[in-house]
């Protein structure tokens, strides 16, 4: 009997074509998943808010959202200024439990600041809100 020889299907050389395109777009993924991480450290994970809050640009920023403080607790160096950013749809005046200071009403979108010249602990709340409450801590 003889053998017959059998030609490799173009089926096959398909598979193997598909296989590198498989890799390529693996290995690609993998390496924009790496670039995104590099680039962005741990900030795609983070929501909006807290990135917002903090510091900003060498600002010491406390963002209200969602009727919060958002650094609820903020340290800082005795003289620094401390600005309050509005994102709810409602006014806040922020206000402190020793009444040291108060902003004033800041709306939607506004601001309002207070410098803090003497260290210690200050607890606020919104006037607007009583139970949304947060600290600064002066060094």
């Amino acid at each position: 009997m003889k053998k017959i020889k059998r030609k490799k299907s173009v089926r096959a050389a398909r598979v193997r074509t598909d296989d590198k395109s498989f890799l390529i777009i693996v290995g690609g993924g993998f390496l924009l998943v790496v670039f995104i991480l590099f680039l962005f450290g741990n900030k795609p994970f983070m929501s909006f808010s807290q990135q917002a809050a903090g510091k900003i640009m060498g600002k010491n920023v406390v963002v209200i959202k969602d009727y919060s403080f958002e650094p609820e607790t903020m340290t800082i160096t005795r003289g620094d200024s401390i600005t309050w950013t509005n994102q709810d749809n409602v006014a806040h005046t922020v206000a402190a439990t020793n009444n040291s200071f108060s902003t004033g009403s800041i709306y939607q979108g506004g601001q309002g600041s207070f410098t803090f010249s003497e260290p210690g602990e200050y607890t606020y709340y919104s006037t607007t809100y009583p139970n949304v409450r947060g600290k600064v801590i002066v060094e």
